[in-house]
This record gives structure tokens, C-alpha cells and sequence, in this order.
């Protein structure tokens, strides 16, 4: 006898199926997953490929993806301000300033007054918000990666150490977290910023900060006795610093430094004192009385293969120093003229006052202000020898130095930006008192691509970072504030 029921089921197995049309809305995440996707392998690649351009007183650092978060897109997150954490200071050997190891000491995540966001590959969303800026944001440094991230240090109110950063190279901006530092003030504080990739960043000048997750939070790290930190670059996964012992208070924290030592970590442990080594060949390097004490200008240079570059370092003496990005001994590679020695810090930037050096497709660009006037002088031989180049019309003091493809060298003043794009041949004034007002004194410029560039004001009170797209024949303020 047939179960009735057997019937009802094969009608039901032979019945055709309709299909349930897809929830509202899910094509569009499933498109907008794949655009996120994309955006993040091509920003590795890119970042793959950087090239590192100069030294702190030359053009920006390469560095990572530096991005803002927003919405609680796909792999974003909202963060805090961050953990900090401090590694109790100890006194290094006489004979060098490379510290000893020191257990570190982890502190909790402090709360934040306004939401900060963590540097990361994964927010390149359209649909961005981002964290605000902080008030009043002064800008001291910025830092680019390819053609449109970069980040800018500076104080805000009421946050005091602050950090905004850009995804479409300074048209808009948002907050990123930053270290518990605070402004420059003898061997306390930060007041420039470089970052290698997405992860590792480097708040310095005097005192060192170190993110290993892009930003989201950053630890100290603990300096021998009387060290400040004067200038820092990063290259193929290793961090250089120039550490000085320097008995300057306030601002001016890299003034009577009597002596200087390069020191290198590897960019993913320089969080750990104990990582840090000297460069031979640069260690304990004399500066002179402290009336006439100088600091430092770290350059490194490279091809398309970073491995291949070079790092150069003028000393008070005026001996240049020379040697592989690894870290191998440096040696003497030249010396430079007479009128060409780097002098006394600037206030409040420890870049020297006199002379500024930079790298640029196989040259060293030399500007010398010893002499009462402007003068660059190009080596092509490494720093063996340094010709002169016409002298430079005199608009200001020299503050900073940038040399970008075309041969195009732009010089910051106390009045304005002077550029040549024939080498140093010719000369014009691209930004002056009277085009960007006021007291458009400028305290760095730096070409990040052949046709981008970003100069900041010496006056931070302005608020806001100066930006080329056209390789310097024009440049427009930016406001670091939220939009």
C-alpha cells in the first residue's frame, strides 16, 4: 500500500526551484569589498617600490601608506590615542653614545579627549570621515609616501602633540594619534616625524617616540643621559639617527652639543633601546667649544634599489662622511670648502644654520651661508670636489634645502622660496613677503615626487603646509584642519 505522504514529497522534489533575490545593497558591498581590496595590493606595490630621497634638512622621507579611517568601513577601526610606554634612561660608555639594554615598561592606553585614527593601508574608502584635526594645529613637520599620503606633526589645542594626516596630498586632512610628547623643551618633546612603511614611525627631536602598528600607539624610547635626538631618516628597513650630547634648554634643545654619534636599529625593534648600535666610523664625533657648536645633516641617498644607496653625513668639521645603508663603517669621502661648515642649530628645528646638504640623481647639493651670502655648490664626484654655482640672490637667511628632478633646487628662506630649475644657474623668488603675506618666512621645503612638493611656514601659527603640484611653478597654502 502507498504512503499518501510519499506522493506529496515527490511532487515536491520535482517541483522547480525559485531562487530568493539577493538582500538590497549587496552587490554594492560586494564592489565596494573589491575596490578596497585593489586600493590596498596597489598600495603595497607602491610602497614596495619607494625610493628614498634625502635627509632631514633636504626633502621629505619616504614613507608608508598613511591613510585616514572612516564609517567602520571593511578592516577599519576607530581608535584611541593609543598606548605609551617608557624605557628607564641609563647613562651609556664614555667612549660612545650607544646605549646598554633596558628592560621596558608598558603602560595602559590613556583616554583621548577627541577620536584619533591609526595610520592603515585598509582606509582608502571613498566614503572616508575620518577623525577631526586638532584645533588651532601647528605644523612643525611633515613626511609623504608616492603621490598622496603623507602625515604632519605638530601642537594642537588642547591636545599638545598632535599628528593630521592626508590621503589626497594636503587637500583635506584628519587626525591621526599621536605620541604623549609634548612640544621641544631641552630633552623632552618631538617636533619632526618620519615613517618608513605603514607600521613603523619615528616622532623625534630631541626625545624618540617609535609606533610599530602605524600610529595606533607609540612607546619612548629611553635615551642615554644628556642624548637628544637631531636627525633621523629611514630606508630599506633600517632607521639612522644623529644623537647628540647636547646641554641646550627649551626649544632650542640641540644647542652646546659637544659631540655626535650615528646610531641604526632595524626599523621593527628600534622601539627596544637595546636594538640601537653606533655606525663605525661615526661615533663620538667633536663639535667644538660650545660657543660654536653645530649639529649634523644626515643624507641618504639611493637609486632605484635602496640596498645600493649611501649615507652621507656632514660633520662640524667639515669632513663628509660616507658609507652603505646598513649600517657598515663610514669613511671620509671629502671634506667641504671653507664657509661650508654647518654652524649653530636653528632654533627650535636642530637643522644647522650655515650649511644645508641634499641628494638628488647622483649629486650632493651643497648650500653654504657662511660667507654672508647664499652659495650652492654641486658635487658629482661624491663630495670629492665642489663646484661653485652663481651666487644666490639674496632673500633672507637660508633655512632649508630641496633638489628635485629637471634640475630643480628650491631653497627656503626667513622671506620666502627661492627656486632654479637650471641647476643653480639662474634663480627667482616663487614665494615672497608680498605673495603669501605677512611673514612668509619658511622653515623647510622638500619635493616628494619631480612635480610635488610641500614647504611648511616658519610662523606655525598660520595653520597651514605649502604645496606644489607643478613642480614649484606655483604653490597654494593648505589649512591643517578638518573639512
Amino acid at each position: 500500500m502507498t504512503d499518501p505522504n510519499d506522493d506529496e514529497l515527490d511532487r515536491w522534489l520535482n517541483e522547480d526551484v525559485q531562487l530568493l533575490p539577493p538582500a538590497p545593497g549587496t552587490f554594492e558591498r560586494v564592489r565596494s569589498r573589491a575596490r578596497h581590496r585593489k586600493a590596498r595590493q596597489a598600495l603595497a606595490s607602491a610602497a614596495a617600490l619607494a625610493v628614498v630621497i634625502v635627509g632631514g634638512v633636504s626633502a621629505p622621507a619616504i614613507i608608508s601608506s598613511l591613510t585616514s579611517q572612516g564609517g567602520q568601513e571593511p578592516g577599519q577601526e576607530t581608535l584611541a590615542d593609543g598606548s605609551t610606554g617608557t624605557i628607564a634612561p641609563s647613562v651609556s660608555p664614555p667612549s660612545t653614545l650607544s646605549p646598554q639594554p633596558q628592560p621596558s615598561t608598558t603602560h595602559p592606553p590613556s583616554p583621548a579627549s577627541s577620536p584619533t585614527v591609526k595610520l592603515s593601508p585598509s582606509a582608502l574608502s571613498p566614503h572616508r570621515a575620518g577623525a577631526a584635526v586638532a584645533g588651532s594645529f601647528q605644523p612643525t613637520s611633515i613626511t609623504f609616501v608616492s603621490s598622496r599620503l603623507g602625515a604632519v606633526i605638530g601642537q594642537g589645542q588642547p591636545a599638545g602633540t598632535s599628528l593630521a594626516g592626508t590621503d589626497d596630498y594636503g587637500r583635506s586632512w584628519f587626525g591621526v594619534s599621536a605620541p604623549a610628547a609634548g612640544a621641544p623643551d631641552g630633552a623632552n618633546g618631538v617636533s619632526q616625524l618620519r615613517f618608513l612603511n605603514e607600521a613603523e614611525g619615528f616622532a623625534f627631536g630631541p626625545a624618540l617616540w617609535v609606533t610599530e602598528d602605524g600610529g595606533a600607539s607609540w612607546v619612548q624610547v629611553g635615551l642615554p643621559s644628556g642624548v637628544r635626538v637631531t636627525d633621523l631618516e629611514t630606508v630599506d628597513g633600517q632607521v639612522l639617527a644623529v644623537w647628540g650630547r647636547c646641554q641646550g634648554g627649551g626649544t632650542d634643545f640641540a644647542v652646546d652639543c659637544n659631540r655626535f654619534t650615528l646610531e641604526t636599529a632595524a626599523a621593527a625593534s628600534a622601539g627596544q633601546r637595546s636594538a640601537w648600535r653606533p655606525v663605525p666610523g661615526a661615533i663620538a664625533l667633536h663639535a667644538g667649544s660650545s660657543s660654536a657648536s653645530a649639529v649634523l645633516t644626515l643624507s641618504a641617498g639611493a637609486t632605484t634599489d635602496p640596498s645600493s644607496g649611501t649615507v652621507y653625513l656632514l660633520a662640524p668639521d667639515g669632513r663628509l662622511l660616507a658609507g652603505g645603508l646598513t649600517g657598515q663603517r663610514l669613511a671620509v669621502a671629502g671634506r667641504v670648502p671653507a664657509g661650508c661648515l654647518p654652524g649653530p642649530p636653528q632654533h627650535g628645528t636642530g637643522t644647522p644654520s650655515l650649511a644645508q646638504l641634499t641628494y638628488q640623481s647622483g649629486s650632493l647639493y651643497l648650500l653654504c651661508s657662511g660667507s654672508g651670502q647664499m652659495v650652492l655648490r654641486v658635487s658629482t664626484d661624491g663630495g670629492q670636489s665642489w663646484p661653485q654655482q652663481p651666487a644666490v640672490p639674496q632673500h633672507g637667511t637660508a633655512t632649508s634645502l630641496a633638489a628635485g628632478g629637471s634640475s630643480l633646487v628650491i631653497i627656503a628662506t626667513t622671506e620666502g622660496l627661492v627656486e632654479s630649475t637650471d641647476n643653480g644657474q639662474t634663480w627667482r623668488l616663487a614665494v615672497s613677503q608680498g605673495r603669501g603675506g605677512p611673514g612668509t618666512g619658511f622653515s623647510y621645503v622638500g619635493m616628494t615626487t619631480p612635480s610635488q612638493g610641500v614647504a611648511l611656514p616658519a610662523d606655525t601659527s598660520r595653520h597651514e603646509v605649502w604645496i606644489t603640484r607643478d613642480g614649484g611653478q606655483s604653490w597654494r597654502p593648505s589649512a591643517v584642519r578638518s573639512r
